[in-house]
């Protein structure tokens, strides 16, 4: 890959994201919080096993020459569903929380730069024998995510009141 195709694949992951922030912006009050998480790890799913495809058809299914742009194209979605989840899980979890707020902050954004890492490295590996190991990430994480979060969000955790009923 060339010093300019990497450039391009960096503006397009950015891109990527910033596109998943503004859909955050725009749709958190219309849509609710929970049902971003879903979507975004659906699409997340989605592009996982578009990757996986990928990597394990051959090359009649798909040419050699659009193969990259195709594994780009779908990783740039993995970011963009990373650019929706983040913050929507952030606002979930500090919707519950009491006086405690600066520390679940710190935590999460912790966690989350900890999980960036891990994929960074696993980034690396990209070549043929460790891109199967990145997908399979990919997919697990996000089917995990979907099953978790089909029973927790059922019924979101509700904030208790500091205020007496009575």
């Amino acid at each position: 890959m060339s010093a300019r195709q990497y450039g391009g694949m960096g503006i397009g992951l950015s891109f990527a994201y910033l596109l998943g922030s503004i859909c955050v912006n725009k749709f958190a009050h219309t849509i609710s919080i929970y049902r971003l998480i879903r979507a975004g790890l659906l699409i997340m799913l989605v592009s996982g096993i578009g990757l996986a495809c990928l990597l394990y058809l051959g090359k009649s299914a798909v040419n050699d020459g659009e193969r990259p742009y195709l594994a780009i194209l779908l990783y740039c979605a993995v970011n963009f569903a990373q650019a929706i989840i983040f913050p929507s899980s952030m606002a979930s979890a500090l919707s519950v929380a009491g006086e405690n707020k600066g520390k679940l902050t710190a935590l999460c954004s912790f966690s989350q730069q900890m999980l960036a890492s891990i994929m960074a490295g696993l980034a690396s590996l990209a070549s043929p024998s460790g891109m199967p190991l990145v997908i399979g990430l990919v997919i697990s994480v996000s089917s995990i995510g979907l099953w978790v979060t089909a029973g927790t969000f059922a019924k979101p955790p509700q904030r208790e009141s500091n205020f007496d009923q009575s």
